[in-house]
């Protein structure tokens, strides 16, 4: 696969997300061809040369990065792009994918991934595939939405089936999430056509107008388009990434706080064993 990995940022990630980010890179990227990685010293000692250095290759290594034998893949970190609107950064970024990328990683600048997330989405081969995130306030709940047609909102999930890892969802937190291209290519010409034909950006993010009031965040406004294109959305259950704010938040601190908010909804949960979802009933606005 050839994956374009974007970040969007208000200011410089945390140095916390870099480290953590190269080393996802690093794990997922084809090495077939590398001999020796240009180390700080080396690179050095070749400037006071007056001469280049980026390592060596083995020139019998002829495949491409995303073809790699070994199941890895051509992985390119996009350059950071920062911008104080949140939507225009991510679809200034779309914009920016190499021209046969066939993937786009979003990780936002305060995500924590572990090395083998980006290959653990990417075997699941799905449209759109996210991770569990959280809040990064107290209490810190799921980003994970259901579509409540009736009410003509999401609703947050609170409670989900463990037995299968992958779950199919209506929306979530676009912090940590897969993208297939022809999604982008398909939501654009859906939503935005005209636009995208003479400019190339398909306003694949944008802050939609919430029926219950206000708007929707860009990250759900994307979702919604998704799904009235009937594109389906995913979460691995298994993968959890943490979400820096005063703390390292992950799906492991709301575990402390479920029983008591469900049953702040007036629902007991000894008695939820055959309810598969639990919608807030407020509307969601983020």
């Amino acid at each position: 696969m050839i994956v374009d990995l974007l970040m969007p940022a208000y200011s410089e990630p945390h140095r916390l997300v870099q480290d953590t980010v190269k080393r996802m890179v690093d794990y997922s990227m084809c090495k077939c061809a590398i001999v020796e990685y240009p180390t700080c010293h080396a690179i050095l000692k070749a400037n006071q040369q007056g001469r280049i250095y980026k390592g060596r290759v083995d020139p019998d290594v002829f495949h491409h990065p995303s073809e790699c034998p070994n199941g890895k893949h051509d992985v390119f970190f996009q350059p950071t792009y920062g911008g104080c609107i949140l939507h225009w950064s991510r679809n200034g970024l779309v914009q920016q994918m190499r021209p046969d990328a066939t993937h786009a990683l979003f990780c936002d600048a305060d995500i924590i991934p572990e090395p083998h997330y980006l290959d653990q989405m990417l075997d699941h081969d799905k449209p759109i595939i996210s991770g569990v995130l959280v809040k990064r306030v107290d209490p810190p709940e799921p980003t994970m939405r259901v579509w409540q047609d009736q009410l003509q909102k999401f609703g947050n999930l609170l409670s989900w089936p463990t037995d299968k890892p992958l779950m199919q969802l209506d929306g979530f937190g676009t912090g940590f999430i897969l993208v297939k291209r022809e999604v982008f290519e398909l939501m654009a010409l859906a939503y935005h056509r005209e636009r995208f034909q003479k400019t190339g950006n398909g306003w694949w993010f944008e802050n939609l107008p919430n029926p219950q009031w206000g708007e929707w965040g860009e990250d759900i406004s994307f979702c919604f388009k998704a799904m009235r294109l009937g594109i389906p959305m995913f979460v691995d259950l298994t993968i959890k990434p943490k979400h820096i704010g005063d703390y390292y938040y992950g799906i492991e601190d709301f575990e402390s706080h479920r029983k008591e908010r469900i049953e702040g909804m007036g629902v007991n949960l000894d008695e939820l064993r055959h309810i598969e979802t639990v919608p807030v009933s407020g509307p969601v606005n983020e």
